[in-house]
């Protein structure tokens, strides 16, 4: 078995998930040929059944051009050590201050190159055909150094689609090998990635026989303070209706519902959730499980986050959990 682990950090990551989607595959899925995933975000998930060898080929997608451009260019690019090297680099500069001034100039110069490559004036550029293959490489190198740098790990843009997260309290930065990059390249290799709204994914699953897609969308908020929606300009809710994307996702699922298809979507443990994605429905299998929290855990407490995980089949490893 590989061990690839996700490269980048991100808010709602499934690290801790990710093997429980694998056990489910293994036992219910037995005859799984393709995996799909609408929103990609980390890739935890992708990146453990794909060490369990659980798929032949996938389809996976999200609505960040920035990512998917990092993701493209990782599972395609040809000179990984230049890639590996202009990484060290940047990353070796910023271990090298001592101050939070000179962190903070390398930081923001960081930020403003790497947003340059993506805005045009005031216009955020559509899609990652904008971007030629140096500037997809260069965008790459600045999101990963970003992301290991900024507060968090977040990923956040403006209306303008200006990456807006600050500088984060690290002091010092693990370069990556060159080997950790190698495999993670291969591993994407692996799938076609798009760009996108997930419902062109999910139109495409219902049409694939032995798939399998797992849903991991922004979740519904457990308050009003909890509600971090904004991953790209397109953030996933309505100015004037903050629940509709979650309602338009829930018309979606009774697509996959009733085409048979095996599909797993997760979300958080509330009324509201429970009330868009289950009441109502039939042929929907409804479990309770306990997920640790990373980003924004404090520390020495237990920090879990009681999570559904609402599935079009009967998960049988999770029977002891079953809730509807």
């Amino acid at each position: 078995m590989s061990n690839v682990q996700p490269i980048i950090k991100w808010a709602g990551g499934k690290r801790k998930l990710a093997p429980v989607i694998s056990n489910i595959v293994k036992k219910d899925v037995p005859n799984l040929e393709t995996y799909i995933e609408p929103f990609f975000g980390g890739g935890a998930v992708y990146f453990d059944l794909y060490n369990n060898k659980l798929f032949n080929k996938s389809y996976v997608n999200d609505i960040i051009p920035q990512l998917v451009s990092f993701y493209k260019t990782i599972s395609k690019i040809e000179n990984i050590q230049e890639f590996h090297k202009r990484i060290t680099n940047l990353l070796f500069t910023f271990n090298s201050f001592n101050s939070k001034e000179e962190r903070q100039k390398f930081f923001y110069d960081t930020r403003d190159s790497f947003n340059n490559l993506w805005i045009d004036g005031d216009e955020a550029s559509p899609s990652t055909t904008n971007l030629d293959n140096s500037d997809s490489t260069l965008s790459a190198v600045y999101l990963y150094v970003l992301n290991r740098t900024c507060f968090n790990g977040l990923f956040r843009v403006n209306k303008k689609g200006k990456f807006n997260v600050p500088l984060g309290s690290y002091k010092n930065i693990p370069i990556p090998s060159i080997k950790d990059i190698e495999n993670y390249s291969e591993a994407l290799n692996h799938a076609e990635i798009f760009l996108g709204d997930y419902e062109v994914l999910i139109e495409k699953a219902i049409d694939i026989e032995n798939a399998f897609i797992y849903l991991d969308p922004p979740y519904v908020a457990n308050s009003q303070t909890s509600n971090f929606t904004s991953y790209s300009k397109d953030s996933f809710q309505d100015t004037l209706d903050i629940d509709s994307e979650h309602y338009r996702l829930s018309k979606n699922f009774d697509k996959l519902i009733t085409s048979n298809l095996k599909a797993v979507l997760s979300n958080h443990n509330n009324p509201k959730a429970i009330e868009i994605f289950v009441s109502g429905k039939k042929g929907v299998f409804v479990y309770e499980i306990d997920i640790t929290k990373t980003i924004g855990r404090v520390q020495g407490s237990k920090n879990t986050s009681s999570e559904l995980l609402i599935s079009t089949f009967e998960i049988t490893s999770l029977n002891e959990s079953r809730i509807i």
